[in-house]
């Protein structure tokens, strides 16, 4: 039975994923972060306090009281584990990835020493170092897999080839906790059952048995996938409770699935069906409860918002960003795309004039710093050999101030494996598809300024920002969740009327700072060229594709050359639109692509003076001819033994089903001549899943 039960952890330890995202980190097997991990023990978190490192970053210090160790020092008692962010005071840090963790959290713990105190530990995989217990079952959960404590405990024993240390009650034990069994808290309902996260959405909650006095509502955590482990909301993020009915605000925090309610008494209800979360921004915990930021002009320079520079340093084995060509002109297509658009219209600046800096690590210093990672500051110490890049978000208040967004750092991990420690990268600089072992060093720089624009995880692969990523994936649009939850947050930005307040001794708030959205005329990354754009878009609609673009400023504009790419290297001419000579006026262009590629496509303006100079545009990516929503036949849904697609268009070459998780779960072929495809889907187990079909997704359910 333990050869068994090994067998199957492996078979899920290292079963990869496909996701469509880019993210922070690509996951790591679960077989592989046991292998790495030099402490591991079943523990609860007892205490939280948090401290300035040796770089001046607030980290915070949990104490973790174990239960059992399975790999390490079998002499603990307690562990201390050291995680990124934390508040002091007014002053206020949020690390993406970082695994977040509260008092009263108890899972089994992977992890391994922290470099920069002796005895101290840090998360072997950010936030995939806790398989955290499930407060109603007593299960463990880890991206969505699902464990018995017994099971998960002979897992292990099996792969160290040892029985744990055993200080206490084992968390592992069969039994599920005393408030599970008998739970008597039931939840008959919620609504709305779909809201955005860290906005405000009131969730009302009625069934029985909450008790009069207030206890803890816990919210599925969308940095493991559905399913996984789940987070408390905070008390003062609850406005009403009562023994029938509670109202609380949704966190940033909060990720898609189920809700579990657990009255003052220690019972526990979970609900029947899933919360949906269409997109998360980033809250603050706060004494008072989950906060909303606001974004500023952060150099009072008028600019309206934030100017990044890139490190040029390459001292400590470092890589200079300022010197990567490749690397700037990725990053500021990404930035470029927030910039454009429209819910977001993103402040940030970076580029030709913007400057450099030899800073090369991450200081709330007011210094908005692009760099990569390097010995002084590596990813395999710091944070995880698996994390890719990460992004610093830096916060202060003072007297009628709100949290104000102060510093913004994001740093890449450097290409390949410089130090031979194990975390490496194959970085992909290009617009097109890439290999299978590449990763999009766009699409990652897309996401991490999402998180700069304060957007949190969400576990929807077909968002930009998922939690997960794997190697292959090349997004280069923003997603509507994304661009929605931007907008949010530029609005909340824009209504905020920044006090002037001189705060001895700190002195933080003596300048005018009102945020705007993006202004080309205070972009100090352009580089004086004869158009100015406003913006750059292209639609597939009805058989054709529409291209569209709006310029400020004309010099000597002769024409737009259209030219269009199947691969985003390798462009054509397709077409000529006559420029406006001189213009210091807003004007707007259009073209229309008649006979368009039935793949992806990338489009690109090639702006021709008079004296035949050529300038070339940005690169816009336009989806593949797939059949409309409404076009496809789906039967039946829900569905049992298999799942039929009709009615596909001829740029789709196969569909894939993901499971709420962001799990690969079926890939077939489309058949050429019938545009048909069939998923037997008589081995997967009933629930909700997400089908990909080219650029498109549709929900489907298996009854």
């Amino acid at each position: 039975m333990k050869q068994l039960l090994l067998t199957l952890f492996l078979l899920v330890g290292i079963s990869t994923t496909n996701l469509l995202t880019a993210q922070c980190f690509e996951s790591t097997p679960l077989e592989e972060r046991l292998h790495k991990s030099e402490l591991v023990v079943s523990a609860t978190v007892t205490s939280s306090t948090p401290f300035y490192n040796h770089l001046g970053r607030i980290m915070t210090r949990h104490e973790l009281d174990i239960h059992e160790i399975f790999r390490g020092n079998t002499n603990l008692e307690v562990a201390e584990v050291i995680t990124h962010g934390g508040q002091i005071n007014e002053e206020l840090s949020v690390v993406n990835p970082a695994l977040q963790l509260q008092s009263g959290q108890s899972g089994l713990f992977l992890l391994r020493p922290y470099a920069h105190e002796n005895g101290k530990f840090r998360p072997v995989a950010v936030s995939e170092s806790l398989l955290a217990r499930n407060p109603l079952t007593g299960n463990f959960s880890d991206r969505g897999d699902s464990f018995t404590g017994n099971d998960l405990a002979q897992m292990i024993e099996n792969f160290y080839g040892q029985a744990p240390t055993v200080k206490k009650a084992m968390l592992t034990a069969t039994d599920r906790p005393a408030s599970g069994r008998n739970a008597m808290v039931v939840i008959n309902n919620f609504s709305p059952t779909t809201a955005s996260a860290g906005t405000g959405t009131i969730l009302t909650i009625d069934g029985s048995g909450f008790g009069a006095a207030q206890g803890t509502v816990f919210f599925d955590n969308p940095d493991d996938g559905s399913g996984g482990s789940f987070g408390a909301a905070l008390p003062g993020d609850v406005v009403s409770w009562n023994d029938n009915q509670i109202q609380v605000a949704i966190p940033g925090q909060a990720g898609t699935g189920a809700i579990i309610v657990q009255a003052a008494n220690g019972m526990n209800g979970t609900s029947a069906s899933n919360l949906t979360i269409t997109f998360a921004v980033t809250t603050l915990g706060t004494a008072s409860g989950s906060v909303n930021s606001r974004m500023i002009d952060d150099m009072h320079d008028d600019d309206g918002g934030y100017r990044y520079v890139y490190s040029s340093s390459t001292a400590n084995a470092g890589v200079s960003f300022a010197a990567d060509a490749d690397a700037r002109a990725a990053f500021e297509r990404a930035l470029g795309t927030w910039q454009q658009d429209p819910g977001a219209e993103y402040a940030g600046y970076a580029g030709a004039n913007c400057g450099t800096t030899t800073i090369q690590q991450p200081l709330n210093d007011g210094v908005n710093v692009i760099s990569y990672d390097n010995n002084a500051y590596d990813f395999d110490d710091e944070l995880s050999d698996a994390t890719i890049g990460v992004a610093f978000s830096d916060y202060s208040a003072c007297g009628s101030s709100e949290f104000e967004l102060v510093n913004v750092d994001i740093f890449f991990r450097r290409n390949g494996d410089p130090n031979n420690t194990g975390g490496s990268v194959n970085w992909y600089y290009g617009i097109g598809s890439q290999n299978f072992n590449q990763s999009s060093f766009e699409s990652t720089a897309l996401h991490e300024l999402g998180h700069a624009h304060q957007l949190s995880h969400v576990n929807n692969p077909m968002e930009l920002m998922h939690f997960s990523s794997n190697t292959g994936s090349n997004v280069i649009n923003i997603s509507t969740g994304a661009s929605t939850g931007a907008a949010f947050v530029k609005n909340l930005s824009l209504a905020y009327n920044p006090p002037i307040i001189n705060c001895n001794p700190a002195n933080d708030f003596p300048f005018a700072r009102q945020y705007t959205t993006y202004d080309v005329a205070e972009d100090c990354g352009a580089v004086a060229a004869p158009v100015s754009y406003l913006s750059f878009d292209g639609f597939r609609k009805e058989g054709v594709v529409e291209l569209e673009w709006r310029t400020a400023f004309e010099l000597n504009n002769e024409a737009f050359i259209i030219q269009r790419s199947v691969d985003g290297r390798t462009f054509n001419d397709i077409g000529r639109v006559v420029g406006n000579g001189n213009s210091r006026g807003e004007l707007s262009y259009g073209f229309l692509d008649t006979r368009p590629l039935s793949s992806i496509s990338y489009y690109r303006l090639a702006q021709r003076d008079f004296d035949g100079t050529i300038n070339l545009s940005r690169v816009v990516r336009v989806a593949g001819k797939v059949a409309g929503l409404d076009e496809l036949i789906l039967g039946p849904n829900p569905f049992n033994e298999q799942l039929t697609i009709s009615g596909i268009g001829t740029g789709v070459e196969e569909i894939i089903l993901f499971d709420v998780s962001g799990r690969e779960v079926l890939r077939r072929g489309v058949s050429r001549t019938s545009g048909t495809a069939t998923l037997l889907t008589n081995q997967i187990p009933q629930g909700v899943y997400w089908l990909k079909i080219g650029e498109e997704s549709r929900k489907v359910v298996k009854r």
